[in-house]
């Protein structure tokens, strides 16, 4: 299952986003085995959209790390830092090819 973000950056928090990312933010979601990855894509071919998966077992492993005492705390720096911000879950990979 992935737990995707779809978000912008603010105009001018470009590098606090990103200073966020590497000393809070990434340091975070890499705490919990549950987490099998962690990456931020910036899309291609239209506005500054950059997308971040988070590659968990199940439902219940989200559970867990959105009751930790710090993901509250991580949740609102990162919104006081985007804009435009949907989530959602994918799963059920299929192999179409």
């Amino acid at each position: 299952m992935k737990y995707v973000l779809t978000f912008s950056i603010l105009p001018g928090k470009n590098q606090q986003f990103w200073h966020f990312i590497q000393e809070k933010g990434a340091p975070f979601w890499r705490k919990f085995d549950d987490v099998h990855s962690a990456q931020v894509y910036t899309s291609l071919g239209g506005p500054d959209l950059y997308e971040a998966y988070f590659e968990l077992p199940d439902y219940a492993a989200f559970d867990r790390i959105s009751n930790d005492p710090e993901f509250d705390d991580v949740s609102q720096h990162f919104m006081l830092l985007v804009d435009n911000v949907h989530r959602k879950f994918l799963t059920d990979e299929r192999k179409l090819v």
